[in-house]
């Protein structure tokens, strides 16, 4: 480019004074030109240096562009040598030349043109350059978008924050106002409420008690009709409330978990003396305590739990605890029966505490007396924990000795873990953990159920008596009766009084069940009168051998009753309200709302009329 460029000044500079003399007005007479004629010299002089100067152009350009550059030279040294008046006189040649130099000067810029092609390289070359510009503006379009879009939708994400703003701020006004109004209309229907009472007071003050009451016996007399069948339609809608049998259920487990025993004071494991002549206490007393043996403690405690002297027991067990020849086993049996005392003096917290020593004492010990005191402990104390309703302390407790002896072949540790079982069991109850209880129940019922020993079988019987209790309050009616018929079964011969005791709450609970489903099915005249025979039968059977016999012969009056048996009914109701007092009372009122029968009503009026007649006879001479 830079030969071209050359070139082109070269040829303007040699043009210049060619196309003065060429555009030059002939009416001009003279004419600068010889006054010149130096300068003009100078400029071609110039314009030769300039052309001898070595270039490198292509080689096509480089031979047509000299021959063009030196025949301009020659026609402008000519054409500026010429003589004026030559030139001046023919004008019609000038005329010629000038266009002439016109062709000529525009011939070397066709030429380069022609020449100044472009290869495929560098089109394919530019190509590139201006594909590379194209895909970086794009890509820097698509990065604007993108950043565009992220800008979009963070004003929308703004724009929902503050639309759900204003949703909740629109949603509290309107629960805030609602709540302003409840409490306004409360506020307002009270006020209404009491002032009409209060005019009613006035209103009511001012009548006489005489038209008071002939007004309601004519009211009473004009809507006795409506009153009437208004009750009948109560009492048919009572009929589809099953669940208000829960209440009676609870009062029942409540009743069978007082009757959970604790343990008493064990002496048979303790040593009856040294195979020397007793000593009495009554000769204990003339002895200085100071020379006291373990036996002379040990025999004194003993006489004075007979006598009922409690505190003075646990005093002497605690002494014998620390005389030094007892052995470990009996300073064990001795703190024992100390702690038992204290619990009968309701002491319950020294209890807990000798209980503890014991656990801490000799709970490593492998030795079964000692373990069986340890077992012991700990049971008393999860009883008494579970008294002070400390129910998870209790739990705690207990697994801690079924955990320690549940996998034991030792008789009396293995009734230890049964009571621990049946212990646990009724306290998850308390805390209405009923599918827990059961679990309990049915273990304890797989681990002794096939002992002979009657304290294992006791735990059983009262397992299931106790799990027919948390079956009925989670409404698992259906499982009920089966069990009642096992227990009955299994125990029914046995001739343990505490096994008889069971065996008569399992007879007195599914004669319930059965008069129930009598109530239930009163339509069906038939399956009703056999189902109320056989629960008849049923608490029949139990009277013999139950401790409550209150209960049975309520429910024995009750299935009289339903049975059309009226002459028997009045004299079993006196005797069971007379047994059981105001606690059977209210629950007979319970067991009628469970599935209400038309007989009902006239049982109600009975019950009450027997109630007042017993509470009459149980005041004392002289009461009015």
């Amino acid at each position: 480019m830079a030969c071209v460029q050359r070139y082109v000044l070269i040829l303007l500079t040699k043009i210049s004074p060619v196309a003065t003399v060429l555009f030059a007005s002939p009416r001009h007479k003279r004419s600068p030109l010889p006054d010149k004629a130096g300068k003009y010299v100078a400029e071609r002089n110039t314009i030769n240096a300039w052309f001898n100067k070595p270039i490198k152009p292509c080689k096509k350009q480089k031979r047509n562009l000299h021959q063009i550059a030196a025949t301009f030279v020659l026609l402008s040294t000519f054409t500026v040598e010429l003589p004026y008046p030559l030139v001046y006189q023919q004008g019609y040649k000038m005329l010629f030349m000038r266009w002439l130099s016109v062709f000529l000067l525009c011939l070397p810029l066709a030429l380069f043109a022609a020449d100044n092609t472009v290869t495929q390289g560098e089109l394919d070359h530019a190509k590139e350059v201006i594909q590379l510009k194209v895909d970086s503006g794009n890509q820097i379009l698509i990065t604007r978008i993108d950043n565009q879009d992220k800008r979009i939708e963070d004003q929308k994400g703004r724009i929902d924050d503050v639309k759900s703003r204003v949703d909740w701020f629109v949603g509290s006004l309107g629960i805030l106002i609602t709540a302003l109004a409840a409490v306004a209309g409360t506020f307002g229907y009270y006020s209404v409420k009491n002032k009409a009472q209060e005019t009613a007071e006035i209103e009511a003050n001012k009548v006489a008690p005489k038209i008071a009451r002939e007004t309601a016996e004519d009211w009473f007399k004009t809507h006795h009709d409506e009153l009437e069948h208004k009750l009948i339609a109560f009492q048919k809608r009572i009929t589809e409330l099953e669940n208000v049998a829960h209440e009676n259920v609870n009062k029942t487990i409540t009743a069978f978990t007082k009757r959970l025993e604790s343990l008493s004071v064990n002496t048979t494991n303790s040593p009856a003396g040294n195979g020397t002549e007793e000593i009495t206490a009554e000769d204990l007393t003339r002895k200085p305590e100071a020379e006291y043996t373990f036996q002379d403690w040990n025999t004194r405690a003993f006489a004075a739990h007979s006598d009922g002297d409690m505190e003075g027991s646990a005093r002497y067990w605690k002494q014998a605890a620390l005389a030094s020849q007892a052995t470990p086993r009996q300073i064990a049996q001795s703190l024992f029966n100390a702690g038992v005392a204290l619990g009968a003096q309701n002491r319950i917290e020294e209890e807990m505490a000798i209980y503890e020593q014991i656990i801490s004492r000799f709970d490593r010990d492998l030795e079964p007396a000692l373990c069986e005191q340890v077992a012991k402990a700990r049971l008393n104390k999860g009883i008494r924990l579970s008294e002070l309703e400390r129910y998870e302390e209790t739990i705690a407790i207990l697994d801690q000795l079924i955990a320690s002896f549940g996998n034991t072949s030792e008789p009396t540790l293995r009734e230890q873990v049964a009571k621990a079982m049946l212990t646990k069991a009724v306290t998850l109850g308390k805390l209405e953990r009923y599918e827990e209880t059961i679990t309990i129940f049915d273990h304890l019922i797989a681990s002794f159920g096939d002992a002979h020993e009657p304290t294992l079988r006791e735990q059983v019987a009262k397992a299931m008596i106790y799990k027919t209790v948390a079956l009925n309050l989670l409404q698992r009616n259906d499982e009920v009766i089966p069990i009642y018929d096992q227990i009955i079964a299994r125990f029914g011969n046995a001739p343990e009084p505490t096994l008889r005791e069971q065996v008569s709450h399992a007879q007195v609970g599914k004669g319930f069940k059965l008069l129930c489903l009598a109530k239930k099915y009163w339509a069906n005249k038939s399956s009703c009168q056999q189902l109320l025979q056989q629960a008849q039968h049923f608490f029949q059977a139990a009277l013999a051998q139950s401790p409550e016999k209150g209960i049975v012969l309520g429910n024995q009056a009750y299935c009289a009753h339903l049975l059309g048996q009226t002459s028997t009914v009045r004299d079993l109701l006196r005797q069971a309200l007379t047994e059981g007092g105001k606690w059977l009372y209210e629950a007979t009122l319970d067991d009628l709302a469970i599935h209400p029968a038309p007989p009902d009503t006239e049982f109600r009026v009975l019950l009450d009329e027997v109630w007042g007649e017993v509470k009459e006879l149980a005041k004392p001479t002289g009461v009015a």
